[in-house]
């Protein structure tokens, strides 16, 4: 769950220091590709190998290339220069959590803040690695301090918004959810997570109008469609469910977990012969499953029969 890498550039541009390195090198990466404009600094350090500034610029062109390694090991470099360069532990400190190191992540951000205090976007990343590391507690602290430094991290809601949901508290989360809308109406993951908190809620109706614009949003994903019959399933709306449902399978005939939920509907609606064979393609299709599905089949098979 890393921000994007248009919101780190961004960020790690805003602090009052480090300044940018010499013009001539940052006037030939203008306008280039991200792999051209690492040649231009290429050049810059071949002149001047101990210019930390321009390690850490390379270091950006390398992550937004995705060589996070490449990106981390400029990074180390011009801290070893420079220890003070408070964007080159900001910008390690999100390598790192592409890497998986998340306790080195915390480390660099930690010092990224207490150098630059102009750097919001570090404890907005802080909190990212605190959710991935199921510190919830300490994930939400973190994107409120983001958010109240800067209102315009609006991602922050919708991440405090998860934290929230992970800590059990669906209340305070739809309501997080809800000022994100607001700032993004067209915010995909907001009406997601919003969707499945009221649900928890048992605002099925909610849920369901949520869900409803997910698929708006993105028609050819399965994912509305399959949490959205979730939602009718849990009103007793069974056969609004398999419409969604049949649409789902449509989409993905090769999902097993989607036969294995039709199933659930379609014997909910005392299609017992349905509902095996749905079962029965759920285990085909994903092995692993067979043995939680066979008592259900069992069962099936003996209503289907008038038992």
């Amino acid at each position: 769950m890393r921000p994007s890498l248009i919101l780190c550039l961004l960020l790690a541009g805003c602090a009052d220091k480090p300044m940018a390195p010499g013009a001539k090198a940052l006037e030939d990466s203008l306008g280039l590709d991200p792999a051209a404009a690492e040649g231009a600094f290429d050049r810059a350090l071949a002149g001047d190998p101990k210019d930390a500034l321009a390690l850490n610029w390379r270091g950006r062109m390398k992550l937004d290339r995705l060589d996070f390694q490449g990106a981390a090991d400029d990074f180390g470099a011009a801290l070893k220069l420079d220890p003070g360069l408070a964007a080159a532990w900001y910008n390690r400190g999100n390598v790192r959590i592409d890497l998986g190191d998340h306790l080195g992540a915390l480390a660099d951000l930690k010092e990224a803040a207490r150098l630059d205090p102009g750097l919001t976007g570090a404890p907005y990343s802080a909190g990212v690695v605190k959710l991935a590391m199921g510190d919830c507690i300490g994930a939400q602290e973190a994107f409120a301090i983001a958010f109240n430094a800067e209102s315009w991290l609006i991602q922050s809601l919708l991440k405090r918004g998860e934290a929230f949901s992970c800590l059990g508290d669906p209340v305070e989360a739809v309501g997080l959810f809800d000022k994100m809308i607001k700032y993004e109406p067209a915010s995909f993951s907001a009406r997601v997570s919003r969707a499945g908190a009221k649900r928890e809620l048992l605002d099925y109706a909610g849920a369901v109008e949520d869900y409803a614009e997910v698929i708006r949003m993105a028609p050819d994903l399965v994912l509305g469609y399959q949490a959205r019959a979730q939602a009718l399933d849990d009103s007793q709306r069974e056969e609004a469910a398999l419409l969604d449902l049949d649409k789902a399978v449509s989409i993905e005939p090769e999902d097993g977990r989607l036969y294995e939920a039709r199933g659930h509907v379609r014997y909910h609606l005392k299609r017992y012969a349905a509902a095996v064979a749905d079962w029965e393609a759920a285990k085909r299709l994903n092995p692993r499953r067979g043995r939680n599905l066979e008592a259900y089949i069992d069962y099936a098979r003996k209503k289907a029969k008038g038992g």
